[in-house]
């Protein structure tokens, strides 16, 4: 049965105010300096109506902040096309369904995500957060990336962010974490509970977790513009001075550069396009709650459960995890 999102008056979300004890965990971090130094951002005005505070941008951006930045370059422009991206995960479980993604009429960004099911699956199964997610960044982008650096921070700080055989982390010039992927024809997507790695001192490495890898496609050709606040679109064509990490000259050798659908000589200086109308979505509620569970990082829940979906579709993984291999 395909998913549509609705959002008939306010978003009837069960979720109650949630108190975490941690031990005063978290007023330690606040206390501590943030080992990072990074370049101001400028805000959005504070008397707009409707805009997210920076502690409620820290709840919403929490579940992606420590995606590699080439998937976050998709996710914020994809989630102001929520239609698009319930369209996506119903098209993904269809026999075929990773075939016919070009050929859809999507945006770009909605397209790049549907190659990633655990990716497109969390956009499509929580309606309320996506739209709110695409609400800030049409609103709010720089508080949105400046939320993105100071989840990194705290996760880095508490020792959860580091590199490994899945991903590099490194801070640039400027002070800003870059996440890339490692390997030069595959990406993972980290799993990790935001109510732990912002909050408590890590005594375990395995917080962070990684699934299967899925192939680095043509379909990533933007990335994250940290110093100056921006999704741009690289359009694979490495070297450029707004690429922080080596990471697309590593991948280009094993991408088809020549797929019209995300390279072309007319996305270069074309702006990254979002959907505005999806600040016409009803979040009254969700709202509410993420401001109830501010300082805990926990994202209120749909009112209505998801159907069971399998993250972890054969079409675009690694060959030795198709056997249900590691990660």
């Amino acid at each position: 049965m395909k998913r549509t999102l609705r959002y008939i008056g306010t978003a009837g979300i069960l979720l109650g105010l949630v108190f975490l004890s941690i031990g005063g965990a978290y007023a330690n971090i606040a206390a501590q300096p943030i080992l990072v130094a990074q370049a101001p951002y400028v805000s959005a005005p504070t008397d707009q109506p409707n805009l997210f505070t920076p502690d409620e941008l820290d709840v919403i951006l929490g579940p992606i902040a420590l995606y590699p930045d080439p998937l976050i370059a998709q996710i914020l422009p994809a989630s102001t096309f929520p239609d698009q991206l319930a369209q996506a995960a119903d098209l993904i479980e269809q026999p075929g369904g990773a075939g016919l993604i070009d050929s859809q009429d999507w945006d770009s960004s909605v397209k790049a995500v549907a190659y990633y099911p655990a990716v497109v699956n969390m956009l499509a199964d929580k309606p309320e957060w996506t739209a709110s997610l695409g609400q800030a960044f049409v609103d709010q982008p720089n508080d949105v990336m400046a939320s993105i650096q100071r989840l990194r921070a705290k996760a880095r700080l508490l020792g959860y962010l580091s590199s490994n055989r899945q991903q590099r982390v490194s801070v640039d010039s400027s002070g800003y974490i870059t996440i890339v992927p490692n390997q030069a024809q595959y990406i993972y997507v980290p799993q990790y509970n935001p109510e732990v790695v912002y909050v408590q001192r890590s005594s375990s490495s395995n917080f962070i977790s990684f699934g299967v890898g899925f192939l680095v496609g043509s379909w990533l050709n933007r990335d994250m513009d940290w110093n100056h606040h921006q999704v741009f679109y690289h359009g694979w064509s490495g070297g450029s001075s707004r690429v922080s990490s080596s990471w697309v000259n590593r991948a280009k050798p094993h991408v088809v550069v020549n797929n019209s659908h995300y390279v072309s000589p007319s996305l270069v200086r074309a702006p990254i396009k979002v959907d505005r109308n999806v600040k016409t979505k009803d979040t009254t509620e969700f709202r509410s709650n993420v401001t109830k569970n501010v300082g805990t990082f926990k994202v209120p829940a749909s009112r209505t459960p998801s159907k069971p979906r399998s993250n972890n579709s054969n079409n675009n993984r690694r060959p030795e995890d198709t056997r249900g291999g590691g990660h």
